[in-house]
Protein backbone atom coordinates (compact mmCIF):
# COMPACT_ATOMS: atom_id res chain seq x y z
CA UNK A 1 0.00 0.00 0.00
CA UNK A 2 1.20 3.52 -0.73
CA UNK A 3 2.34 5.92 1.95
CA UNK A 4 -0.42 8.20 3.21
CA UNK A 5 -0.31 10.98 5.73
CA UNK A 6 -2.63 10.67 8.68
CA UNK A 7 -4.95 13.57 9.39
CA UNK A 8 -5.12 15.24 12.79
CA UNK A 9 -8.43 13.43 13.37
CA UNK A 10 -6.78 10.05 12.65
CA UNK A 11 -3.95 10.88 15.04
CA UNK A 12 -6.41 12.00 17.72
CA UNK A 13 -8.31 8.71 17.35
CA UNK A 14 -5.08 6.72 17.55
CA UNK A 15 -3.91 8.58 20.66
CA UNK A 16 -7.38 8.27 22.21
CA UNK A 17 -7.21 4.49 21.91
CA UNK A 18 -3.67 4.60 23.34
CA UNK A 19 -4.92 6.64 26.29
CA UNK A 20 -7.68 4.06 26.72
CA UNK A 21 -4.94 1.43 27.30
CA UNK A 22 -5.49 -0.42 24.02
CA UNK A 23 -2.64 -2.49 22.55
CA UNK A 24 -0.89 -1.56 19.31
CA UNK A 25 -2.52 -4.48 17.52
CA UNK A 26 -5.99 -3.54 18.70
CA UNK A 27 -5.48 0.12 17.78
CA UNK A 28 -4.39 -0.95 14.30
CA UNK A 29 -7.39 -3.24 13.95
CA UNK A 30 -9.88 -0.63 15.20
CA UNK A 31 -8.54 2.28 13.13
CA UNK A 32 -7.47 0.44 9.99
CA UNK A 33 -3.99 1.95 10.29
CA UNK A 34 -0.99 -0.32 9.73
CA UNK A 35 0.51 -1.68 12.94
CA UNK A 36 3.96 -0.32 12.13
CA UNK A 37 2.47 3.13 11.58
CA UNK A 38 0.68 2.91 14.93
CA UNK A 39 3.97 1.92 16.55
CA UNK A 40 5.75 4.87 14.91
CA UNK A 41 3.17 7.37 16.20
CA UNK A 42 3.13 5.88 19.70
CA UNK A 43 6.94 5.96 19.86
CA UNK A 44 6.84 9.63 18.84
CA UNK A 45 4.22 10.26 21.55
CA UNK A 46 6.51 8.75 24.17
CA UNK A 47 9.50 10.76 22.91
CA UNK A 48 7.34 13.90 23.13
CA UNK A 49 6.57 12.90 26.77
CA UNK A 50 2.82 12.77 26.21
CA UNK A 51 1.00 11.20 29.12
CA UNK A 52 -1.71 8.57 28.79
CA UNK A 53 -3.76 10.03 31.62
CA UNK A 54 -3.73 13.70 30.54
CA UNK A 55 -5.98 15.23 27.86
CA UNK A 56 -4.14 16.57 24.85
CA UNK A 57 -4.64 19.79 22.90
CA UNK A 58 -4.79 20.02 19.12
CA UNK A 59 -1.29 21.54 19.19
CA UNK A 60 -0.03 18.27 20.71
CA UNK A 61 -1.55 16.30 17.83
CA UNK A 62 -0.06 18.71 15.28
CA UNK A 63 3.35 18.36 16.96
CA UNK A 64 3.02 14.59 16.87
CA UNK A 65 2.14 14.70 13.15
CA UNK A 66 5.12 16.96 12.48
CA UNK A 67 7.49 14.64 14.35
CA UNK A 68 6.39 11.55 12.44
CA UNK A 69 5.65 12.99 9.02
CA UNK A 70 8.65 15.26 8.62
CA UNK A 71 11.45 13.52 6.84
CA UNK A 72 14.92 14.77 6.07
CA UNK A 73 15.62 15.60 2.46
CA UNK A 74 17.41 12.94 0.48
CA UNK A 75 21.05 13.66 -0.08
CA UNK A 76 21.81 14.42 -3.70
CA UNK A 77 24.20 12.02 -5.37
CA UNK A 78 27.52 13.16 -6.80
CA UNK A 79 26.26 12.31 -10.29
CA UNK A 80 23.21 14.51 -9.84
CA UNK A 81 25.43 17.31 -8.52
CA UNK A 82 27.60 16.93 -11.62
CA UNK A 83 24.50 17.08 -13.83
CA UNK A 84 23.42 20.26 -12.05
CA UNK A 85 26.64 21.84 -13.33
CA UNK A 86 25.54 21.04 -16.89
CA UNK A 87 21.89 22.02 -16.38
CA UNK A 88 22.07 25.11 -18.63
CA UNK A 89 23.66 23.14 -21.48
CA UNK A 90 21.12 20.31 -21.14
CA UNK A 91 18.30 22.87 -21.13
CA UNK A 92 19.59 24.55 -24.28
CA UNK A 93 19.87 21.22 -26.10
CA UNK A 94 16.33 20.32 -25.15
CA UNK A 95 15.07 23.80 -26.13
CA UNK A 96 16.42 23.59 -29.70
CA UNK A 97 13.93 23.34 -32.55
CA UNK A 98 13.56 20.42 -33.06
CA UNK A 99 14.73 19.39 -29.58
CA UNK A 100 17.67 17.06 -29.26
CA UNK A 101 16.57 13.60 -28.15
CA UNK A 102 17.59 12.58 -24.66
CA UNK A 103 19.72 9.72 -26.01
CA UNK A 104 21.72 12.27 -27.98
CA UNK A 105 22.03 14.51 -24.91
CA UNK A 106 23.36 11.50 -23.01
CA UNK A 107 25.86 10.73 -25.78
CA UNK A 108 27.09 14.37 -25.82
CA UNK A 109 27.50 14.44 -22.03
CA UNK A 110 29.48 11.20 -22.06
CA UNK A 111 31.68 12.67 -24.82
CA UNK A 112 32.35 15.64 -22.52
CA UNK A 113 33.46 13.23 -19.80
CA UNK A 114 30.35 13.23 -17.62
CA UNK A 115 29.85 9.75 -16.17
CA UNK A 116 26.09 9.39 -16.01
CA UNK A 117 23.64 6.68 -16.96
CA UNK A 118 20.79 7.42 -19.31
CA UNK A 119 18.23 6.71 -16.59
CA UNK A 120 19.83 9.12 -14.12
CA UNK A 121 19.85 11.79 -16.84
CA UNK A 122 16.18 11.05 -17.58
CA UNK A 123 15.18 11.37 -13.90
CA UNK A 124 17.20 14.59 -13.64
CA UNK A 125 15.55 16.20 -16.67
CA UNK A 126 12.07 15.15 -15.52
CA UNK A 127 12.74 16.65 -12.09
CA UNK A 128 14.11 19.90 -13.54
CA UNK A 129 11.25 20.28 -16.03
CA UNK A 130 8.55 19.54 -13.46
CA UNK A 131 9.94 22.11 -11.06
CA UNK A 132 10.02 24.83 -13.72
CA UNK A 133 7.19 24.30 -16.17
CA UNK A 134 3.69 23.91 -14.84
CA UNK A 135 1.90 21.30 -16.88
CA UNK A 136 -1.30 22.57 -18.48
CA UNK A 137 -4.44 20.77 -17.47
CA UNK A 138 -6.28 19.58 -20.54
CA UNK A 139 -9.90 18.65 -20.05
CA UNK A 140 -11.14 16.60 -22.97
CA UNK A 141 -14.51 17.54 -24.41
CA UNK A 142 -17.37 15.28 -23.41
CA UNK A 143 -17.82 12.36 -25.75
CA UNK A 144 -21.07 11.87 -27.58
CA UNK A 145 -22.74 8.98 -25.82
CA UNK A 146 -24.98 8.22 -28.76
CA UNK A 147 -28.07 8.51 -26.59
CA UNK A 148 -30.68 10.95 -27.81
CA UNK A 149 -31.95 13.42 -25.30
CA UNK A 150 -35.53 14.50 -24.95
CA UNK A 151 -36.82 17.77 -26.38
CA UNK A 152 -38.58 18.34 -23.06
CA UNK A 153 -35.39 19.58 -21.41
CA UNK A 154 -34.91 22.13 -24.18
CA UNK A 155 -38.53 23.15 -24.05
CA UNK A 156 -38.49 23.52 -20.26
CA UNK A 157 -35.34 25.60 -20.37
CA UNK A 158 -36.68 28.00 -22.96
CA UNK A 159 -40.36 27.95 -21.93
CA UNK A 160 -40.47 31.61 -20.79
CA UNK A 161 -39.01 32.80 -24.10
CA UNK A 162 -41.31 30.54 -26.11
CA UNK A 163 -44.40 31.76 -24.25
CA UNK A 164 -43.35 35.36 -24.79
CA UNK A 165 -43.04 34.65 -28.50
CA UNK A 166 -46.47 33.02 -28.52
CA UNK A 167 -45.24 29.49 -29.28
CA UNK A 168 -47.02 26.63 -27.54
CA UNK A 169 -45.58 23.19 -27.00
Amino acid sequence: MAYRRLSIEDIATLVGHWQGRESERKIARLTGIDRKTVRRYLAAAEVAALQRDQPLAEADFADLARRVQSRSKAVSSTTRAELAGHEAQIGSWLAEDPPVRLREVHRRLVAEGVRVTYWTLRRFTLLVRSSREPQPTVIPPPRDSGVQTSDRAVTAAFAPQLRAAGVTA
